[in-house]
């Protein structure tokens, strides 16, 4: 009995593991997505009339 219950033990932490890891990735995608709309909101500002990071106003 002993012998069966272990591997059963450590296969269930397994696919905890697995989930927990795949949750993570998860959350880490929708910030990656959320910090690429902002980047690319800046990259938009950058294209109206006042470039940031240069200092001139094009008209």
């Amino acid at each position: 009995m002993g012998a069966i219950f272990i591997p059963v033990i450590f296969l269930i932490i397994m696919v905890y593991a697995v989930i927990k890891r795949i949750r993570i990735q998860m959350k880490l995608d929708d910030t990656i997505k959320k910090f690429n709309t902002l980047k690319d909101s800046i990259c938009n500002l950058n294209d109206s009339n006042y470039e940031i990071g240069t200092g001139h106003l094009y008209e």
